[in-house]
């Protein structure tokens, strides 16, 4: 199975916290050689925030049972500390309920280190980056929305908007700033028919308007 055929998916720069240095050395040769992935190591919790700061990483594999650290507790030290970074749990044998606890509590998946292969591997982490990427869109999305949520001025005649700082301006200006909104321009039905009428009007007006 050719693992590095992943030429056109997203770089993966990922920190494995793990105590056990036989479970370290298996996890790293599964990913070993694989274009575009790099994997460093950390065994200690503390190690690993360390690492962390740096920013370098996009995904995290995590061991919950480490020395300065046990349990799910775990996973919430990380996800406190980082928000925004994706981790896939590492379970032991027969902890699948420890797993899916890890899910309900923010991790992006998990793995039972006794039926890995680095291709179910390789997929949890992208899996794990791409889903996280949605779920940071969703939230700015949301964000945005609560941004226009409120009562706004609005001219009854132009129909500017006064902003924030007390300025008038356009309204598709307004929310272009404040949302991913983007604008086509058209006539809706009333507006056409006017316009036609109008038109229409100018090119043969009324006896006695010329």
């Amino acid at each position: 199975m050719n693992l590095s055929s992943h030429t056109e998916e997203a770089s993966l720069s990922t920190l494995l916290i793990e105590d056990n240095a036989g479970d370290r050395e298996l996890l790293a040769g599964m990913l070993d050689g694989i274009k575009d992935v790099s994997l460093d190591e950390a065994d200690t919790l503390e190690k690993g925030f360390r690492l962390l700061g740096s920013g370098k990483y996009n995904s995290i594999l995590l061991d919950l049972n480490l020395p300065d650290s046990s349990g799910v507790n775990t996973l919430l030290k990380i996800l406190i500390a980082f928000p925004d970074q994706p981790v896939v749990v590492l379970t032991g044998y027969d902890e699948s309920d420890l797993g899916i606890l890890a899910v309900k509590s923010g991790a992006q998946d998990f793995l039972n280190k006794q039926d890995l292969s680095a291709h179910l591997l390789l997929h949890s982490l992208r899996y794990a980056v791409e889903r996280n990427k949605l779920m940071l869109r969703l939230k700015q999305s949301l964000h945005e929305i609560e941004r226009l949520r409120g009562l706004l001025p609005i001219c009854m005649k132009c129909k500017k908007i006064r902003n924030d700082s007390g300025y008038w301006e356009q309204i598709e200006k307004y929310l272009a700033e404040r949302s991913s909104v983007k604008f086509t321009h058209g006539l809706c039905p009333d507006c056409c028919a006017a316009f036609m009428k109008e038109s229409i009007a100018q090119l043969h007006p009324a006896p006695g308007r010329r």
